[in-house]
């Protein structure tokens, strides 16, 4: 029973690893609309201190 658990809880943080990959891949989507539109070099440094 103990093994069974483990295993179930391993699923479950899988499922919320993907989710928060899905939001990523939206912000970044996001994130390269707005950088058309403004100076590119300033956008890239908030990049990544954003992420």
């Amino acid at each position: 029973m103990k093994k069974k658990k483990k295993m179930k809880m391993k699923k479950k943080k899988k499922k919320k690893k993907k989710r928060k990959m899905k939001k990523k891949k939206m912000k970044k989507k996001k994130k390269k609309m707005k950088k058309k539109k403004k100076k590119k070099k300033k956008k890239k440094s908030c990049d990544w201190s954003a992420d």
